[in-house]
């Protein structure tokens, strides 16, 4: 039986990372989409949030 990790945010991260990487983004834009998820992570560990990317939800993020 396989069992699946929780995919995190850290881990989505490094895998955004290798993708904009391997479509030749450039490295401004590889620094803006990391600089975003950076931000996101801080704010939903700061209000106790899951990090967990299938448990964010719309109201973790204070959207309306």
């Amino acid at each position: 039986m396989t069992t699946t990790q929780p995919f995190d945010i850290h881990r989505a991260l490094s895998s955004l990372h290798l993708a904009l990487r391997a479509q030749n983004k450039s490295p401004g834009t590889v620094e803006l989409y990391s600089l975003a998820i950076r931000q996101l992570t801080a704010f939903l560990e700061g209000q106790g949030h899951s990090c967990q990317v299938g448990e964010i939800t719309r109201d973790d993020t204070g959207g309306a």
